[in-house]
């Protein structure tokens, strides 16, 4: 009957049926860095820097897939620092993995101390089901000395061809230490009437 036929094929239409997603692991890697109470490296100290590698899948990592993970320290956007490791036991689901670096941060980066400077993580894996989620960045500044001369006093008057002295207090009022046995100079320059310099004196302070 055509009426019973066209209602038959509405019925076929309205038919949904059920799809089944095959389960998957799903690695992720958070990063953070560990310095001064303030979230911040002094020049000369030791920092840490500590990854955690996550499966947030459906599915356990196996001991036979493959796991890599490193982690990049950029000051100014060159690396400095380089490390990383591998997991060879699978990684389970709900199971995180925590990794700690420790690195010295040197005082030949200090002219960079206004720079941009980044821990990355990165972590690679067989079967990970989503390649979006696999880095992490971790942002931190570094501090350095701040030298200041206070205090600085000579005499009132002096007279042609006599010794002058003056006096001047160096102080760092920075936020790091400077490095041990570096020789800081205070130089004191004697200025004449038109402005040139008539005589400099330099002294050598050992930190």
């Amino acid at each position: 009957m055509p009426g019973f036929a066209h209602k038959f094929l509405l019925a076929l239409v309205s038919i949904v049926l059920p799809v089944s997603l095959a389960a998957a692991p799903d690695a992720t890697i958070a990063v953070t860095v560990s310095g001064n109470a303030n979230g911040s490296v002094s020049v000369g100290t030791l920092f840490g820097v500590t990854v955690v590698i996550s499966n947030i899948g459906d599915e356990d990592f196996l001991a036979g897939d493959s796991i890599s993970y490193d982690v990049n320290v950029l000051g100014q956007g060159i690396q400095v620092f380089t490390s990383g490791g591998n997991i060879t036991n699978g990684l389970g689901v709900g199971a995180p993995i925590t990794q700690n670096f420790n690195f010295t941060m040197p005082y030949s980066q200090a002219p960079k101390h206004a720079a941009a400077w980044t821990a990355m993580a990165t972590v690679t894996a067989t079967r990970d089901a989503n390649g979006t989620n696999n880095t992490d960045n971790a942002d931190f500044t570094i501090n350095v000395p701040d030298l200041q001369i206070t205090n600085f006093s000579g005499p009132a008057n002096a007279t042609p061809g006599a010794d002058v002295t003056v006096t001047g207090v160096i102080t760092n009022v920075g936020p790091a230490a400077t490095e041990t046995g570096v020789l800081v100079a205070g130089d004191v320059e004697l200025i004449g009437p038109d402005g040139r310099v008539v005589d400099r004196q330099s002294v050598l302070l050992t930190t």
